[in-house]
């Protein structure tokens, strides 16, 4: 086996262990408060050592717009990232896509709709005789 081969096999041998260990996020949970226009976002991540492995960014759309592109040096603990935005534009009926990538490899994305308020039908009218 030549060098180039052997330096070549060794690499890809090098590149493959490290994406065994890289995962994307378990799961991201959306929370819209339609009051405050906070929205929270909390993505599970297990590692051994947030500042190496960790959830490394999180891009939000509004309505199909990316409008928050937030990225991260490190995660808030070995469990997971969380982060609160005030989305003052977002309101009933507008739908909210929020997606989180591994610093290493793999990407989760969630979606949220922003429900409209429900209308009561009006009361009618007492009858009188």
């Amino acid at each position: 086996m030549n060098r180039f081969a052997l330096v070549s096999l060794v690499l890809l041998a090098v590149l493959a262990a490290g994406s065994v260990w890289a995962h994307p996020p378990k799961d991201v949970k959306i929370e819209f408060d339609p009051e405050s226009k906070m929205l929270m976002v909390t993505a599970p991540h297990d590692t051994k050592d947030a500042t190496k492995h960790f959830i490394g960014a999180v891009e939000v759309e509004l309505n199909g717009e990316k409008i928050i592109e937030q990225k991260f040096k490190s995660q808030v603990n070995a469990d997971m990232q969380m982060a609160h935005y005030w989305i003052n534009d977002a309101g009933a009926g507008d739908t909210l896509v929020v997606t989180a990538a591994c610093n290493i490899a793999g990407k989760k994305k969630a979606t949220f709709e922003i429900a409209k308020p429900e209308v009561k039908p009006a009361a009618e009218p007492a009858k009188t005789e």
